[in-house]
């Protein structure tokens, strides 16, 4: 039931509503170590660095348990079905709980001297990846316990990061290069690293088209963030209201409308955009720490940070939409008929010209077809899907256009 609650929360854009707070909270604890935070969808909050293993906190911050698990965990995600998996630097395979850390088990991805660096789920089917160094990659079904290699992979002696889209992309960097995936790991892309972010990595993937890539250049050995609207094909420098030097970026979350962002970054705190990385502006208030190690996403879209001495930090979402951008600039219609076969018409209306894509998935999340992509012109649009080569039962139909993301259930009856 959790896997298909959140393809549904995934593709229909069931989102809770949070209250906005004026700056951020801590919540806790004290005297930590923090690499790497997690929140799961009860709102547990998980945190973990070199020596403290994992914490987790309930109740917002008022009680925080330690729970051991891993000595040095350095990736941490929470999973639809109900687990945070966590990986070690000391290379022992990763370590799983389901229970809020109250056990953990070890469990070996490839073979007991294996180190995983990377991990990252899926945000439609809930799949959990890994990256083996030197080995290539894994997936998961059942939130981490089972794992199974991927039908190909790019091996890599230092993987530095991996980020999965809302459709088959998958994109992955390390240091024999930059990859992509279109077909759920059956072939890859080598594309082009760009020189402002030759050495190390973060990749993020936006609930629209955009991918984000910061890492340092070769001559200065600064960091850069960069975006690109063509799935890593060329890249753009974001510069506009960010700190040059030596801070490394640690991770993005979205707020889920017209392009609201906030960047988190070890050495000046946090950035928020309103227009997809285009600007820039601190989001520090009441932050006692700039040295931020991660961020994630809560229930409800409220962020929790971690610092690397200061604990927790908790904020709501900040403003719906940026300023003079009205709130629908995409509408998907219902297919009609519905139930249908041998076929149905789907309809989408833009309020301008922009790109869009149409997108068809099965129950699981899993995509089928791509009905429609590329640039659209403002108005109305509407195509013909046939039933054919798909059996009875329930498929979901996702528009990516306009900033945002809006799905409808379909039904086939054979």
């Amino acid at each position: 039931m959790r896997r298909i609650a959140m393809v549904l929360a995934a593709l229909l854009g069931l989102a809770g509503a949070a209250v906005a707070q004026s700056g951020w909270e801590w919540i806790g604890p004290q005297f930590t170590n923090t690499g790497v935070i997690a929140v799961d969808g009860d709102g547990a909050v998980f945190i973990g660095g070199l020596y403290m293993g994992v914490r987790v906190t309930e109740d917002g911050g008022l009680n925080w348990a330690d729970t051991g698990g891993p000595g040095d965990p350095t990736e941490m995600v929470a999973t639809p079905d109900g687990t945070v998996i966590c990986t070690d630097d000391w290379g022992y395979g990763l370590w799983v709980t389901a229970d809020k850390g109250a056990t953990w088990n070890q469990v070996i991805v490839d073979n007991e001297f294996e180190n995983v660096s990377q991990l990252a789920v899926h945000p439609l089917t809930g799949d959990v990846y890994a990256a083996v160094t030197s080995v290539g990659m894994f997936y998961s079904y059942d939130g981490g316990y089972g794992w199974d290699p991927v039908a190909s992979s790019p091996v890599c002696d230092q993987y530095d990061d991996l980020a999965i889209g809302g459709n088959a992309g998958i994109w992955l960097k390390g240091d024999t290069g930059f990859f992509r995936s279109n077909d759920y790991c059956v072939t890859w892309d080598t594309l082009i690293v760009p020189a402002e972010a030759v050495y190390g990595g973060m990749l993020s993937s936006a609930p629209s088209f955009a991918l984000f890539m910061a890492g340092y250049d070769t001559t200065s050995y600064e960091s850069h963030l960069l975006r690109s609207w063509d799935f890593g094909d060329s890249w753009t420098e974001l510069a506009g209201g960010l700190p040059e030097g030596w801070g490394e970026y640690r991770g993005i979350v979205y707020e889920g409308d017209w392009g609201t962002m906030l960047l988190a970054d070890t050495s000046s705190g946090v950035h928020r955009s309103t227009d997809m990385g285009d600007t820039w502006a601190l989001y520090n208030e009441d932050l006692t720490s700039t040295y931020v190690s991660g961020i994630a996403d809560g229930p409800g879209h409220v962020h929790y940070l971690a610092s690397v001495s200061d604990g927790v930090f908790r904020r709501g979402p900040g403003t719906v939409a940026a300023p003079g951008v009205p709130a629908t600039r995409a509408t998907l219609a219902q297919n009609h008929p519905n139930p249908f076969n041998p076929r149905t018409t789907i309809s989408f209306t833009l309020a301008e010209a922009g790109p869009a894509e149409l997108s068809l998935y099965d129950g699981r999340g899993r995509l089928l077809r791509t009905l429609a992509r590329g640039w659209h012109e403002g108005g109305t649009h509407e195509l013909q899907l046939e039933a054919e080569g798909l059996a009875s039962g329930s498929y979901y139909c996702r528009l990516v256009a306009g900033g945002g993301v809006q799905g409808r259930a379909l039904t086939i009856v054979k």
